[in-house]
C-alpha cells in the first residue's frame, strides 16, 4: 500500500495548521484561501488588543516559564545524582584500620 504524502499549510500563533491530506482537491484553494483570511483576522485582532493580552505575551511567555522550570528540574536532578554518586563512592572507600 503507496503512503499518503501529507498536505500541510502552516498556521501562525493561535492558529493550528491547516490539514488536506485527506481533502479532495477541488476543496484545496478555497480552504487556502479561508485560512489565510483567519490568520489575517487573528493579527488584526491581536493589534487590537492590550499588549499584556496577546498571544506571544500570554501563551509564549507561559511556555518559556514552563521550559525553564523543566530546565532547573532536570539541573537540580542532575546535582542530586552527582551528590548521590559521590556519597556512593566515598562509602565505597576502603576504611582505614
Amino acid at each position: 500500500m503507496k503512503p499518503i504524502a501529507s498536505y500541510i499549510i502552516p498556521g501562525y500563533n493561535g492558529i493550528m495548521e491547516l490539514d488536506l491530506t485527506n481533502i479532495d482537491t477541488c476543496h484545496h484553494k478555497e480552504m487556502i484561501n479561508v485560512h489565510h483570511k483567519d490568520i489575517e483576522n487573528y493579527k488584526k485582532e491581536q493589534c487590537l488588543r492590550p499588549a499584556k493580552l496577546r498571544y506571544e505575551n500570554v501563551v509564549t511567555r507561559a511556555i518559556q516559564l514552563i521550559e525553564n522550570y523543566k530546565f532547573t528540574l532536570a539541573r537540580e536532578a542532575e546535582e542530586r545524582d552527582k551528590l548521590w554518586i559521590q556519597k556512593y563512592n566515598q562509602d565505597r572507600k576502603p576504611k582505614p584500620n
